[in-house]
């Protein structure tokens, strides 16, 4: 029974790319999700009862409150109505979805003496990332900006979320108190991701899904599939996703002459891109540590992947956290091409493997990444903050 409130934070309720997110709030218990948002978007994917928006802000305020964030962490265009709001919903604490939502909740949350939780998820882990993201909020000083926003945020909120052990190491990197840090997978709906015992072949089907930008490391995929295609030629390859750099890596299949295997199936659907997930035997998540980039974290795609029982070979950068190297699939070192390529060509080779890599995979991702289990933990959180 729902007998608390929790208030939800999140500017926009809901991309496409954030079904972790509703994952969490339909899984709740004993908590009753409220979305303080200023817009929605597929409402008819992500279904919620609960959802406020907050009035339009008036040109000048906005352009007032715009002035005042670049040198305060604050954002005082919302932040009234964001009180009203919160206060009338007699919520038991304010849960804040990413980093900077957090820093602009805890005026509120002081205000009305609400815990507040504070969930990061990727690029919030880092200050240049973020200052690079958020820099219309902020001038050229944006690092500072920052590094100040979270030291007052660390200090005033109670708990704070991560993913994986790397975003906490980070965490404590930026100063965060390590107390204060909680590890909460990303979920998935089990029921959607039926897991299929893949046919032991020489001509197996490889997928790659992921935006077309350096961090993805796609180059080194193309790179190490075509030596693969030489010791295995009927090997067949698909790509999901687009991006700036699609022209480029079309270049790279046809400079490599592999461009009969490959097909770019550009960005799907949610149904055409499970169908493909289903099918193929083998996923690669090749991302790296691009110039200038500090962000990290688990690669959601890779957790879809193992759970309809495709063999998953990640980079440690996608997959280390998600991956036991041979047993429930296969981490490679950044940017090594003969790597990906020999151990890609042995597990071809070893269909006494392919199975077992397979269930392992699967069984790990109902340990720890089921929505269920994770909305149980969430709540486990919810509790800790409100005693």
């Amino acid at each position: 029974m729902k007998n608390k409130i929790s208030v939800q934070i999140k500017p926009t309720y809901l991309e496409k790319t954030e079904a972790w997110l509703w994952e969490y709030l339909r899984n709740l218990q004993e908590f009753e999700p409220v979305v303080i948002c200023e817009e929605t978007k597929n409402l008819d994917i992500f279904p919620l009862n609960n959802i406020v928006i907050l009035p339009k802000v008036e040109f000048p305020f906005k352009l007032v409150s715009f002035i005042a964030r670049m040198f305060l962490p604050r954002n005082i265009a919302i932040e009234k109505s964001l009180t009203t709001v919160v206060k009338n919903s007699k919520t038991h604490l304010i849960h804040a979805h990413f980093g900077p939502n957090g820093v602009y909740a805890l005026p509120v949350a002081k205000k009305l003496g609400i815990p507040l939780v504070t969930s990061f998820y990727g690029f919030d882990t880092s200050i240049l990332s973020l200052a690079q993201k958020m820099r219309q909020y902020s001038l050229p000083w944006d690092q500072l900006y920052w590094i100040h926003a979270y030291r007052s945020l660390w200090k005033n909120g109670d708990i704070f979320t991560v993913t994986c052990q790397k975003m906490k190491e980070d965490l404590i990197r930026l100063g965060a108190p390590e107390e204060k840090i909680k590890i909460l997978h990303l979920g998935i709906n089990l029921e959607k991701y039926k897991m299929a015992q893949r046919k032991l072949t020489k001509s197996p089907t490889i997928l790659i899904a992921n935006r077309f930008v350096p961090k993805k490391g796609t180059e080194y995929a193309l790179r190490a599939v075509a030596e693969v295609l030489k010791v295995f030629p009927n090997v067949k390859l698909k790509i999901i996703g687009d991006g700036p750099l699609k022209e480029e890596l079309v270049n790279i299949v046809l400079k490599l002459g592999i461009f009969r295997s490959t097909e770019f199936l550009g960005i799907l659907d949610y149904g055409s891109y499970m169908s493909q997930m289903s099918q193929a035997d083998i996923f690669l998540s090749p991302s790296i540590k691009a110039v200038g980039d500090e962000e990290g974290g688990i690669n959601t795609t890779v957790i879809e992947a193992m759970a309809v029982g495709a063999c998953v070979f990640a980079t440690e950068e996608s997959g280390s956290e998600l991956i036991y190297d041979g047993k429930t699939g296969f981490v490679v070192s950044q940017r090594d091409v003969n790597e990906l390529f020999t151990k890609i060509v042995s597990y071809i080779e070893s269909p006494d493997v392919w199975n077992a890599v397979a269930t392992n995979a699967r069984k790990h991702v109902e340990a720890e990444f089921d929505s269920i289990k994770q909305a149980r933990k969430l709540e486990e959180i919810y509790k800790l903050c409100i005693q």
